[in-house]
């Protein structure tokens, strides 16, 4: 099972906390892509590190 597949429920929840950070009037463009950045970062090392699976 690819690593998305098994995580796409974390993967959901990182599009929704994107959508919601998007949308704040109070931040820069930058501060916003640096956060979703962040967040698509961490996804990244919970999928290849903490979440190890096997490929097939």
């Amino acid at each position: 099972m690819q690593g998305w597949k098994k995580n796409r429920l974390v993967l959901a929840v990182i599009i929704i906390a994107s959508s919601f950070i998007a949308n704040i009037d109070d931040m820069t463009q930058g501060q916003k892509a640096s956060i979703i950045g962040l967040l698509l970062v961490l996804f990244y090392i919970y999928v290849k590190y903490i979440n190890r699976y096997n490929k097939k």
